[in-house]
């Protein structure tokens, strides 16, 4: 270029102070920085690159940067380089993997600015760190969030990905082959579940896993879909019947006797049936009209397999009657509100509950499981959860006045249809300005799968309500997409640690090394961490061992009516001091 330097030249040329205090700089400073120029080329970098890298600060300036790196991460790392020159004002952020030394692949984050116009830099400014044990425990949160913690099955969330590819690939043009997919029904494990206990219940649903694994075709998806619950989806079925043979063999598969600590059980199942429709295929139609058909195989005699077809259209018209009737309740008909504490797991306290909506409807409790999700679908949650937030508000209020309980908190699950609704927000500022309920102590549980669908919606929206004085505590960690960048992108005060992992500290090590992080985390951000599902003491002491700041569970109590829930609100005694699991009051 007439007229300008080479960057040779400007390093053969006598460097300015400003330069030497620069390069002095960056030479010692405790953090990693490469200054490189236009070329790729390492002009300065500091002594702290052999933390990461394992070489000397003489060597990595020999070195073009990217150097090691396989094609896709270079191209990246090329990406970021090709962005920060064409625009000077902006920083650039990217995340590669690259070799140390040793031949070790590690994660790295660099920032890079661009100081090329800087005289006293001539360079672009790379700082960086080694983000791998966070990237690894990332990996570790998503591979287990897509697959079920106790049989290793992908679970819902993997299984609804590759039932929309499946169907998506029917669309195309010249497709011959069906998509089926299985429904699975373990007949009579509640009871089993409930005379044996949990632990060998669990037991035989992992050898239930097993055992469909070993049946399906190779290419086939086993996910465990929830409790006894089991989903088989066939994407290339050359014959539609050949989800029939699939059937009969689990079937012959799964009445086998099990043999489980001596003991020997014979269960069967129930089977629906469904095929995805090329024309007009909806993947969540396709798991309910199975879920459907294997109702059906249920109220038939159970122990056989139905296939889907237009009789069963009934169930739906079924569905819609809950529907109607669900309606009929939003403004508190047949509603009730039931509290289950949150303990201080220091001190075994109660230091709040949380509030979870039931439905009497004809003198008994429908579970949550028959109604919650239709509300959700029906956009009923809103109105139900309006009532809910309003009535719970008031009885904590009233709590609020016993002495001791002054900072009782209420915590509110909160859907997505409630947080994107317009109305949402006014009632929370209803709540937190036009109730007695004290300042700070409303929370909002939010899900992971909540934030993913529009992250930046969902920014605004839980910004808002934390500036009006709401507190946000992320629920079911671990369970979404997990991503450790929720805990600083989003003003969450509070991480709710899932049932699942709890259900395995001190029994299972990838859970109790996941809780323990988990905990560790929340307490270097400065953030509450709240453990749900303790069922047993050793959970509770192990929990508090490790830093745990509060727990639920029914180790403490179930969700009870509010008149149940006071008789456990008890005056205070002090000095208080921290207990042990075996001194909690327990409600049975």
């Amino acid at each position: 270029m007439d007229g300008e330097q080479s960057p040779d030249s400007v390093e053969l040329g006598e460097p300015s102070a400003a330069e030497h205090r620069f390069r002095a700089l960056v030479r010692h400073s405790n953090e990693c920085v490469m200054v490189v120029d236009e070329h790729l080329r390492v002009l300065q970098a500091s002594d702290a690159v052999e933390r990461i890298f394992g070489v000397s600060t003489e060597l990595a300036v020999a070195m073009p940067i990217g150097t090691g790196m396989d094609e896709l991460n270079h191209k990246a790392l090329m990406r970021a380089f090709e962005a920060v020159l064409a625009h000077p004002e902006a920083l650039q952020r990217v995340e590669v993997r690259a070799p140390n030394a040793a031949g070790e692949l590690r994660w790295i984050e660099a920032v890079l600015s661009n100081q090329v116009h800087d005289p006293a830099v001539r360079g672009v400014v790379v700082n960086f760190w080694d983000v791998t044990e966070r990237r690894e425990l990332e990996d570790r949160l998503r591979s287990l969030a897509m697959h079920d913690p106790l049989t290793g099955l992908p679970n819902r969330a993997l299984l609804f990905e590759r039932l929309e590819h499946a169907v998506e690939g029917l669309r195309g043009h010249g497709t011959r082959h069906s998509v089926g997919l299985l429904f699975i029904d373990l007949d009579h494990f509640k009871a089993v579940n409930d005379a044996l206990g949990h632990a060998l219940g669990d037991r035989i649903l992992s050898e239930i896993a097993d055992r469909l694994a070993a049946v399906v075709r190779p290419g086939d998806t086993v996910a465990r879909f929830g409790g006894d619950e089991f989903v088989v989806l066939c994407e290339r079925l050359d014959d539609p019947g050949d989800a029939v043979v699939i059937a009969h063999r689990i079937d012959t598969a799964l009445r086998r006797p099990l043999r489980v600590d001596e003991r020997e059980f014979e269960l069967g199942v129930s089977i629906g049936i469904s095929y995805a429709d090329p024309e007009a295929s909806d993947p969540l139609a396709v798991l309910q009209d199975a879920d459907a058909a294997m109702y059906r195989a249920k109220s038939e005699g159970r122990g056989h397999w139905v296939i889907f077809d237009e009789r069963l259209r009934e169930e739906a018209a079924r569905r819609q009657r809950t529907e109607t009737a669900l309606r009929a309740t939003r403004d508190g008909q047949e509603l009730e509100v039931h509290y289950q504490p949150v303990v201080s797991l220091a001190t075994g306290r109660i230091s709040g509950v949380e509030a979870l909506v039931r439905w009497r409807r004809d003198g008994r409790l429908v579970p949550p499981s028959e109604f919650v999700p239709i509300a959700e679908d029906t956009g009923l949650i809103v109105p139900i959860g309006a009532w809910v937030m309003r009535t719970a508000s008031k009885q904590v209020a009233q709590w609020q006045q016993l002495p001791g309980y002054e900072d009782l908190s209420l915590a509110v699950n909160v859907s997505a249809r409630q947080l994107e609704h317009p109305h949402f927000t006014p009632l929370v500022s209803e709540v937190l300005n036009g109730s007695s309920l004290r300042r700070g102590t409303l929370w909002l549980e939010i899900t992971e799968s909540l934030l993913l669908d529009d992250l930046n919606t969902a920014t605004e929206h839980l910004e808002r309500l934390a500036r009006m004085g709401a507190r946000l505590a992320l629920d079911d960690f671990g369970t979404g997409y997990s991503s450790l960048s929720y805990l600083r992108r989003f003003p969450v005060e509070s991480v709710k640690l899932d049932r699942s992992f709890v259900a395995g500290v001190g029994a299972d090590a990838e859970d109790s090394a996941i809780v323990t992080a988990v905990i560790e985390l929340a307490r270097g951000l400065g953030k509450r961490c709240v453990a749900e599902g303790i069922e047993n003491e050793q959970q509770y002491e192990l929990l508090r061992e490790l830093g745990c700041d509060y727990g639920q569970g029914y180790l403490m109590s179930r969700p009870v009516p509010a008149e149940e829930l006071r008789e456990l609100l008890r005056p205070p005694v002090e000095p208080v001091e921290p207990v042990a699991a075996e001194h909690l009051t327990v409600a049975q």
